[in-house]
């Protein structure tokens, strides 16, 4: 292209060498290109009505060229007969990324790829359950290589591939095909009548010249332009209009086991062009031996769509239980922990354990409801705990948890108590709710207390107050001034043998009578302090009536908590005006905590 020389090449394994469709290419390729394979295993997915595909590349050279020819050719096809479809487009860094594909409806896989990366690819789809008898895997030459005969122990029996001979002596055979292009063109260029000899001169040499061969482009419509007879009654060498051959014969490989192994055994042939009408491919194809030693093909397509299914526990819509318990809750048995730690681990024998850590009973309402719609929509599922065990939270501008790996798209769907706002409503979609529910204070409460206090609550503190300092004192200080001006009552001036009745006897009086206490009193002589004291005595009576109904209510055990008014609530807003400092939080990264945060900043 950049110096003016046409050039006849073969490049068979890699199609980040061929030419590009431009209109400057001066390349004739002799070897099948990436074109023809990838019609080839177009044909071959016709064939067998395999119409939704997924297309696996390694990092070879000219992955992307790969998946762009099998757009192409599939929207070149007439749309009545249009019928493939491609689900996606995978491009492996790491072999363990197919797992990826685990979670697709697709069955039918093409690999683009190098026969080392193949063999990881393959190995980790093994483990991914990739490799079944429902799913077919076709490859191309790059992936089967030279040798027909000893194939990777990691492909599995009835893998496809489209293959064409690439050894180093049919390298040396093209160096004659390419000597008999030359001639031809050359021949034609002598013995053409509309060439004057100067310009058939500067066709056949260029001089010594930095500068591009301006006659490279003439000589290679030449080249290009040449029609060589085959023998054997094949058809004609000659090339389109991208330099690529017209006429291309490919074997259609399968990989079926011998006495001696594993080995690819030539099934049918693909041809580009029929021998009687050019416009149609031919693909003529044996018995095949298919995934799983199965009898017929498979159908292309999932029996059940496979889903994975994330959840975070909550009761009562999923509860954990030991596996034992799945049996007798109309449970399911549930992963714990992510796939790549049950590497090595007997997963049979772990889920029957009591106390597995990686795997758990999941019943509830969330697990009723997902069993259902598993048999009404016909899918499988697998369900699997989120990996951080986060509801779903933004934190450094990135969310996590349930939501993040829905973004990522690590998991189908997320069945749990999951709540919807406004900011993972724009991230993901959400089903119609299944319940309405709000945002709620949870105080703690203490029950079983009885304040210290509790035999003063039947009467407020003034009343305590004017019976403690008022009521009684009137009351001692009226009986003993009756009693001591009273003509009937004792005699102050003399010494009696049972003592004088002095004011301390009186107060003495007064509580006995109080408490309805049964103790020694020295009673009043005089009629009006006596009449005093029982109308202290009514006084009393009435009271402690009173006090004793009372009593009992307020002796009751009680519930307290704090009675916080709402959000708004000064303990709330500002948590260190109460001594000591009112302490109260929310599940983190949660429905409650982003409505906090975006709608009570103050509080969050």
């Amino acid at each position: 292209r950049y110096v003016g020389l046409p050039l006849i090449s073969w490049n068979a394994d890699n199609s980040g060498f061929e030419q590009s469709t431009g209109s400057d290419s001066l390349r004739l390729q002799l070897a099948p290109t990436i074109k023809h394979q990838a019609s080839a295993i177009i044909t071959l997915l016709e064939r067998y009505e395999w119409y939704k595909i997924l297309i696996v590349t390694g990092k070879i050279a000219g992955h992307r060229n790969f998946k762009q020819v099998m757009r192409e050719l599939i929207i070149e096809t007439p749309e009545n007969q249009r019928h493939i479809i491609i689900l996606d487009m995978l491009t492996l860094t790491n072999a363990s990324d197919i797992a990826l594909a685990a979670r697709t409806d697709a069955r039918v896989f093409v690999l683009y790829s190098t026969r080392r990366e193949a063999i990881g690819i393959m190995k980790a789809a093994k483990n991914a359950g990739l490799t079944k008898k429902s799913f077919v895997w076709i490859t191309t030459q790059s992936v089967i290589g030279e040798n027909l005969r000893e194939p990777p122990n990691e492909f599995p029996i009835g893998m496809l591939g489209v293959h064409f001979s690439t050894t180093v002596n049919t390298m040396i055979e093209q160096i004659g095909t390419g000597m008999s292009i030359v001639g031809h063109s050359l021949d034609k260029i002598v013995n053409s009548t509309t060439l004057d000899h100067s310009f058939k001169k500067q066709l056949v040499q260029s001089g010594p010249s930095c500068e591009k061969w301006s006659q490279g482009e003439h000589l290679y419509q030449y080249l290009r332009n040449v029609s060589i007879p085959q023998k054997g009654g094949s058809p004609s060498l000659e090339f389109l209009s991208d330099g690529s051959k017209e006429s291309v014969e490919l074997k259609i490989v399968n990989l079926q086991t011998h006495l001696a192994g594993k080995r690819w055994e030539e099934i049918g042939v693909w041809q580009s062009v029929d021998r009687e009408d050019k416009k149609k491919k031919v693909l003529d194809i044996k018995d095949i031996v298919w995934p799983g030693d199965a009898l017929k093909p498979p159908e292309g397509i999932p029996e059940k769509r496979f889903l994975r299914v994330s959840f975070l526990e909550e009761d009562p819509y999923i509860m954990l239980g030991p596996p034992s318990t799945c049996s007798a809750n109309k449970g399911i048995i549930c992963q714990m922990v992510d796939d790549p730690l049950l590497e090595g681990i007997n997963q049979t024998e772990e889920m029957r354990k009591e106390n597995s850590t990686y795997f758990q009973c999941c019943s509830g309402f969330c697990v009723d409801l997902l069993n259902k719609f598993s048999v009404d929509l016909s899918f499988d599922f697998k369900m699997m705990r989120v990996r951080d065990g986060k509801w779903g939270g933004i934190v450094n501008g990135q969310w996590n948890g349930l939501v993040k790996e829905l973004i990522n798209h690590e998991t189908d769907i997320v069945m749990t108590s999951l709540k919807i706002n406004s900011g993972r409503e724009k991230v993901i979609d959400f089903s119609v709710p299944f319940l309405e529910t709000g945002i709620t204070i949870l105080v703690a409460k203490r029950t079983g207390i009885i304040s210290p206090t509790a035999f003063l609550e039947p009467f407020d503190i003034v009343s305590w107050m004017l019976v403690a300092l008022v009521a009684i004192q009137i009351a001692a200080g009226f009986i003993f001034l009756f009693e001591w001006i009273s003509p009937a009552g004792y005699n102050m001036k003399f010494k009696h043998s049972q003592g004088r009745f002095s004011f301390l006897r009186t107060l003495w009086l007064v509580w006995a009578v109080l408490f309805q206490a049964a103790v020694n009193v020295d009673c009043p002589r005089g009629y009006t302090a006596r009449f005093m004291a029982h109308i202290w005595a009514m006084f009393a009576l009435i009271f402690l009536a009173i006090y004793t109904a009372n009593l009992a209510a307020f002796m009751i055990t009680r519930e307290e908590f704090p009675n916080l008014t709402g959000m708004d609530d000064r303990r709330l807003v500002n948590p260190t005006s109460v001594k000591p400092s009112f302490r109260f939080g929310t599940i983190p990264n949660g429905a409650t905590d982003y409505i906090m945060k975006n709608n009570f900043p103050q509080v969050h």
